[in-house]
């Protein structure tokens, strides 16, 4: 009976190091392909804001929106050369 507990022991250190090699492995390559986007490629982005916390955003009158958010945004915008 010892040599059968023994046995799956090994057999779980086994596969126990298959598994973490493979999930290892599979976070390398999800990385690789999720590093080669760049915002360089966008031409456009649309930010959602709901415009009803002040002083972060608010909708004027006129219907634009301002605030803390919006500066940002567009901060960011302008720098990464993209229309928002």
């Amino acid at each position: 009976m010892r040599y059968y507990f023994h046995t799956s022991v090994i057999i779980n250190s086994k596969w126990r190091n298959t598994m973490k090699k493979l999930i290892t492995l599979s976070l390398l390559v999800l990385f690789a392909f999720a590093s080669s986007i760049s915002a360089n490629e966008w031409d456009k982005i649309r930010i959602g804001v709901e415009g009803a916390y002040p002083p972060f955003s608010w909708v004027e009158k006129d219907g634009t929106l301002k605030g803390f958010d919006i500066d940002i945004a567009r901060a960011l915008c302008e720098e990464i050369g993209a229309e928002c």
